[in-house]
């Protein structure tokens, strides 16, 4: 079997969480036989991570696409060398790669041939990207503050925080998502307080209360007295996401 081996010419650089990073590595096979550039390569290289912050974190492509393989992420050979084009993480911290040269063989199969690991190089934290929960808010009865209360921080589209970005004067605000319904009570419960009974719920009465706008400190909005007026009601478990996104907004403080 012809035998190769492949260095990696330079790792990822510029890389910011989230984000295909701006320098993509670039990766050269040789013929072990002449030390040269195999030039007439034909087949890919493909990469995986080999040291990470936690031993967990995978390579993402086009910005964030989790590939369910390793091979997802492979480019062609070009004149024996492979460029990558979208490689990227999300967790901030150093990390090296590994990379596998796979050739053809003469019945059209992709085998790998050589493996080399690659340098270390650091992802950093990217721009503000959207709000994102770092304590969920409970549940309460009714008039009574949330247990417990929500805390919020500013984060990048890797999910990192963001601990220096927004004490300019950020300003949180907490708007409520229309309930669904009210839980059904039992018969007794319904006959004592009939305005509570499900059949008689009307979201249009349902508030959120208490300090709604807070500022934000070191990258984070903590919330300490919402509650919401209404009893009984179902807040289901899918607002929570949706409140991510669409009901908790930075403004600034100018606005």
């Amino acid at each position: 079997m012809h035998l190769y081996t492949i260095e990696e010419q330079w790792p990822p650089d510029d890389c910011f969480g989230g984000e295909s990073c701006n320098l993509q590595p670039m990766v050269t096979i040789y013929d072990d036989t002449t030390s040269a550039i195999a030039v007439g390569f034909q087949g890919d290289v493909y990469a995986e991570v080999l040291e990470s912050p936690t031993g967990f974190e995978r390579l993402r492509i086009n910005n964030g696409t989790v590939p369910a393989s390793a091979v997802e992420t492979a480019v062609e050979v070009y004149g024996g060398m492979a460029r990558f084009k979208t490689l990227g993480l999300q967790g901030a911290g150093s990390y090296r790669l590994q990379y596998y040269a796979r050739r053809r063989s003469r019945a059209g199969q992709l085998m790998d041939v050589a493996t080399a690991e690659g340098a270390s190089f650091v992802v950093r934290p990217g721009e503000p990207f959207e709000l994102a929960f770092s304590v969920h808010p409970g549940s309460a009865t009714g008039g009574l503050p949330l247990r417990p209360q929500p805390v919020l921080h500013i984060v990048d589209r890797g999910g990192n925080r963001l601990s220096s970005v927004g004490d300019d004067g950020s300003l949180v605000l907490a708007r409520l998502a229309k309930p669904a319904g009210r839980k059904a009570g039992n018969a007794t419960t319904a006959a004592a307080h009939p305005k509570h009974a499900a059949a008689n719920f009307d979201p249009e009465k349902v508030f959120l209360r208490g300090t709604t706008t807070v500022r934000v400190v070191a990258g984070a909005a903590t919330f300490t007295d919402l509650y919401i007026n209404e009893v009984c009601f179902s807040w289901p478990a899918t607002t929570l996401e949706s409140i991510r996104t669409a009901h908790f907004t930075i403004h600034p403080l100018s606005s």
